[in-house]
Order: C-alpha cells, then structure tokens, then sequence
C-alpha cells in the first residue's frame, strides 16, 4: 500500500540519516536491520549503500554501516570490504574498531591488536573509554595485558584520565584479572583528591592489588 511503503521510506531514511552522522551507533542500526528484514528486502538495503559507494567511494561513514551491515547478516563481503578500507584509511579509528571486532568474531588472535590500535587512534574520550572496556575484557581472554598496559601509559602520559577514572578503570582491569595494569593506574593517585568514598576504595584495591602479586 502507498501508505506503508511511504512509512517504510520515511523511517528508512531517519534511520540511516542518524547512521550517516554517527556510523558507530548501535540502535539505528539495528532498527534498519529489523525494518527490512522485516519486509524481506534486505538485499535491497544492502544495494542502496553500495550504489552509493559506487558513486562515493571515499565515504567512510558509509563503508562503516555497509560493513556493520554485512558483519549483522553474516555476509562473507565483510572481510574484503573492511580490508580494503583499512588499506585505503589505516588511521581511520572507526574502522580499525569494526575490523577488529570483525577479527574477533572470526576468533582471529589479531583481533585484539587491532582493537588496541583503535583505542590509540580515538580521539573522542567518551568513545575510547567504551573501547578501552571492550578492549581489557578481550586482551584478558587472550592473554594480551600488554597492550592494555601500553594504552594505560599512553593515557597516563598524555593525562586524558582523572583520578576518579583511574579508580574505576583499576576496577575492571582487577574484575578481568590485569593485576599489573590496575597497579599502572593505580600508581600516583593521591587518595585525598577522590573524596571519603574514593579514598577507601582507592584503599582496598591497592590492597588486592598487593594480594594479588604476592
């Protein structure tokens, strides 16, 4: 019916007009997905962005959602179109966090350079902090402290953490059992400066952290 197709088109475009300005966003996303799976015409979305990377092919807002795209419906052309880009954009910090969540849903053991490599590169806080979560939780399954050890240094050094963000990293590095990346953040921090709570955490961790090392 007109009515439906004219609703269909209106939020299809709302969708992808909130992906063109954040590629990285999760919800729109998904709802694209769901609006035309829902219809059946996923191939029809998948054509409608690579027509326009025909025409456009340096748009890397959209190489980013096409390859979200394919990675969600289980398509094979994620790999080479991720590689490509990578190529293309190797300090494009979006794609190198796509391609090594791509890595690691492939079981791939780069996957969590790749990451770390992303976190480098991120200059917007609130993202590099998502990412320096996903990234600690990765490396502890693989065994890699030692890049979330060289990103903890990088941020300590170019004084992106506070105090209190120091705290709550510390937190999650000892909850993914990165004993010596929670004593790194721990190292310096002047208890005093956290308020009565923070102090008494800052407190007991050092003290797991000391446990732990023994």
């Amino acid at each position: 019916l007109p009515a439906q197709q004219a609703d269909f088109d209106k939020t299809s475009a709302a969708l992808r007009t909130a992906l063109h300005y954040d590629p990285s966003v999760e919800v729109p996303l998904q709802k694209l997905i769901e609006l035309y799976r829902g219809a059946n015409r996923t191939e029809e979305l998948l054509a409608l962005y690579q027509q326009h990377l025909a025409q456009y092919p340096a748009d890397m807002s959209a190489t980013l959602v096409l390859a979200r795209l394919y990675g969600e419906l289980r398509d094979k052309r994620a790999e080479p179109l991720l590689r490509d880009a990578i190529t293309r954009h190797p300090d494009d910090a979006l794609l190198a966090w796509q391609h090594g969540r791509f890595l690691e849903g492939q079981h791939d053991p780069k996957s969590v350079e790749e990451m770390a490599r992303a976190v480098s590169l991120e200059t917007s806080s609130a993202r590099r902090a998502l990412w320096f979560g996903e990234l600690m939780k990765a490396a502890a399954v693989q065994g890699r402290e030692d890049l979330v050890l060289a990103r903890s240094r990088q941020f300590l050094a170019d004084g992106s953490m506070s105090g209190e963000q120091r705290l709550r990293w510390a937190r999650q590095a000892l909850a993914s059992r990165l004993v010596k990346t929670a004593e790194l953040l721990l190292e310096g921090i002047d208890p005093k400066s956290l308020g009565a709570d923070g102090e008494i955490e800052c407190a007991m961790l050092r003290a797991r952290v000391f446990a732990a090392l023994q």
